[in-house]
């Protein structure tokens, strides 16, 4: 099979982080980039979804009053005094799980 060499343009953080990755993985950029391009052949598309993520409303504490923030400070508070917290060792994990 020939090949041909393609010049493109990425951000150099990003490509450090992609090739200390993909190191690890025993391939280089090249071959990870070769596996996209035809994962993308075979799938007649981008071999992932691609959407916005969703967003968690934020918390605007500027908007709130003095009240509105006491009230929710004390359900954080409450939500320890009764167990319903996870350390975030196991929620990274869990979260590193389905993620993979």
């Amino acid at each position: 099979m020939a090949k041909s060499s393609t010049s493109i343009r990425i951000d150099d953080n990003i490509k450090k982080q992609a090739m200390e990755m993909f190191e690890k993985l025993g391939i280089d950029l090249s071959a990870a980039i070769n596996m996209f391009l035809v994962q993308s052949i075979l799938t007649g598309g981008l071999p992932f979804p691609v959407t916005l993520p969703s967003v968690p409303r934020r918390i605007n504490v500027d908007a709130m009053t003095s009240n509105e923030l006491q009230e929710k400070l004390q359900r954080g508070y409450n939500d320890v005094d009764l167990g319903n917290t996870k350390p975030a060792s196991e929620v990274f994990n869990q979260f590193r799980e389905r993620h993979k």
